[in-house]
């Protein structure tokens, strides 16, 4: 625990508290049917890296996409191929930016655990 440690009165107040937890059936009970089983827990992960993946896949496509459109843009500047080009670019930039902050965010999620 960072922080100061906790003084007699509190420790007296924290051990009752516990001492109450562990006795209360009904609250064991509800805890006990919150827990997760090793099927849900295996389904939740297959869920999670089939979405992951499906963002990579959706990722690398828009890069070759842009990559495509801009050399098609260099070689022929018009606007029938600079708008998609530039609207490619404005998805794959977009899908970085929120991989970006979703990889964070788990770095994050798993840091306070």
């Amino acid at each position: 625990m960072n922080g100061p440690p906790l003084s007699w009165q509190e420790q007296k107040i924290l051990e009752e508290i516990e001492t109450e937890l562990r006795t209360d059936r009904d609250l064991d009970s509800e805890l006990s049917a919150m827990r997760v089983t090793p099927l849900r827990r295996a389904r939740f992960a297959l869920r999670e890296w089939g979405r992951s993946r499906a963002r990579v896949v959706l990722l690398l496509l828009s890069v070759a996409a842009s990559l495509a459109l801009l050399g098609l843009a260099v070689a022929a500047p018009r606007s029938v191929v600079l708008v998609p080009a530039v609207l490619v670019w404005m998805l794959t930039v977009t899908t970085l930016l929120n991989h970006g902050v979703r990889q964070r965010g788990d770095q994050r999620r798993k840091a306070r655990r």
